[in-house]
């Protein structure tokens, strides 16, 4: 299968909750992503720390984006995070790899990580497989 990677970054960046929140694709290939979140005071709570809810945000595009790479279509059906630290710096990362793509099950790993390294937070992540791609991971349904 040819993957058009500038589509499926297009369709990733240029989704409204990416722009609304500010997230953009940094690394892409057949199943991992690396997605990159600039923090704003938008994405602080009522104490000035980032929202878990943006950490699960970033967390979740990284893992959509990296299902979005293979030849089968996988929904996810179970998300678990376990925030580990608050993030230092003005930017976090989310990385999701694909651990295991089978005929009806998926696992894929995410890990958070501010500008320094620091580890924020890290998920687990579950999917079915719905059928396979009709064409490619670009294909609008």
């Amino acid at each position: 299968m040819e993957v058009d990677w500038a589509k499926v970054r297009e369709r990733f960046d240029s989704s409204p909750y990416a722009l609304f929140l500010g997230m953009r694709l940094v690394e892409l290939k057949t199943g991992h992503a690396k997605v990159e979140l600039r923090l704003r005071d938008e994405h602080k709570n009522w104490d000035g720390r980032v929202q878990g809810g943006v950490i699960v945000s970033l967390l979740d595009q990284a893992f959509g984006a990296a299902l979005n790479t293979l030849e089968r279509i996988y929904v996810a059906v179970q998300l678990n995070v376990n925030f580990v630290a608050p993030p230092s710096g003005d930017t976090v990362y989310a990385e999701s790899t694909v651990l295991h793509r089978g005929r009806s099950l998926g696992v894929s790993e995410m890990v958070v990580t501010d500008s320094d390294g620091k580890l924020v937070a890290r998920g687990l992540g579950t999917t079915i497989a719905i059928g396979d791609r009709p064409h490619n991971p670009t294909s609008q349904r």
